[in-house]
């Protein structure tokens, strides 16, 4: 009989709800791969406690300490179906009418740090579609900005990356702008 709820936290965290007890259970992703991380060839699964579901501390845990062997199995069960719909939707994002002409920016600026767009800024466009945003292009990576909370890495940016090129994407259109556009739209989302 299952005693246990689980919740998701997101695609690489599950939280357990046992016996009056939080645990998070993960597991790391490699963008470039699109899998878990591996260690001797098994996913290298992570247990930490929690005292609160908003816990941010690090107590890494041995899972048998807190919860049965059958929620942490079906933890890991619901970690490796996040993994395929994972897939599933940074799939679905090519099908978006402007990730072909990003994943060329990418192809042609970009020498470190590509899984930013291959993997972030793609899942993002995937589960978000329609929305307008600010993206950034540098020669080590990129970020997807789609809201006021992005000023602060905008500005960052603007002070210490001569190099990068600012993007505005709107109505599935991108188009190149200006650092000084780009904080005025961002400002405005």
């Amino acid at each position: 009989m299952k005693t246990y709820k689980l919740s998701i936290r997101a695609d690489d965290k599950i939280i357990i709800e046992e016996n009056n007890t939080l645990v998070e259970v993960s597991a790391d992703i490699d963008a470039s791969k699109v899998s878990f991380q591996t260690f001797h060839n098994k996913i290298d699964y992570h247990a930490r406690l929690l005292m609160s579901i908003d816990d941010r501390l690090a107590r890494w845990v041995s899972w048998k300490q807190y919860i049965s062997e059958n929620a942490y199995n079906a933890a890991k069960r619901q970690l490796s179906a996040n993994m395929r719909m994972l897939r599933v939707d940074l799939e679905n994002a090519k099908n978006h009418p402007i990730w072909h002409e990003m994943a060329e920016i990418v192809k042609d600026y970009v020498k470190h740090f590509q899984s930013d767009f291959t993997y972030h800024d793609t899942l993002t466009i995937s589960r978000s579609p329609g929305i307008s945003f600010i993206w950034i292009v540098r020669e080590s990576g990129t970020w997807l900005l789609s809201d006021k909370t992005g000023k602060e890495i905008l500005d960052y940016c603007i002070k210490h990356n001569k190099e990068a090129r600012y993007y505005h994407a709107h109505n599935n259109t991108l188009r190149q702008i200006t650092p000084e556009n780009a904080g005025m739209i961002l400002a405005k989302m």
